[in-house]
């Protein structure tokens, strides 16, 4: 996603990564130091990354805010339409 962000990127502009997940970080870097480094890198160079967490389970919120407040993005728990419009509409928007 980084790397698509920065193909796309646009001087002065919002420069944002949504990332939709469980928070189950189990494929590729997976390791919370190292997951929270690169989007601190990312952030650095313009790049923000904003949470939106979906299941239940094997959820983890704690890590997606973790990464959402290093990517100075924001984080939300999507459990229904009317809160994914709350979060993609109003809360991203403003």
């Amino acid at each position: 996603a980084y790397s698509v962000a920065r193909q796309s990127f646009i001087q002065g502009g919002i420069n944002r990564i949504i990332l939709c997940t469980d928070g189950d970080f189990n494929v590729g870097l997976s390791s919370d130091e190292g997951l929270k480094d690169l989007v601190k890198k990312q952030r650095d160079s313009g790049i923000t990354l904003t949470a939106l967490g979906f299941g239940t389970g094997n959820y983890n919120e704690s890590m997606m805010e973790q990464v959402a407040d290093v990517g100075n993005g924001n984080y939300g728990y999507v459990d229904s339409a009317m809160e994914a419009r709350k979060l993609l509409d109003e809360e991203l928007s403003s």
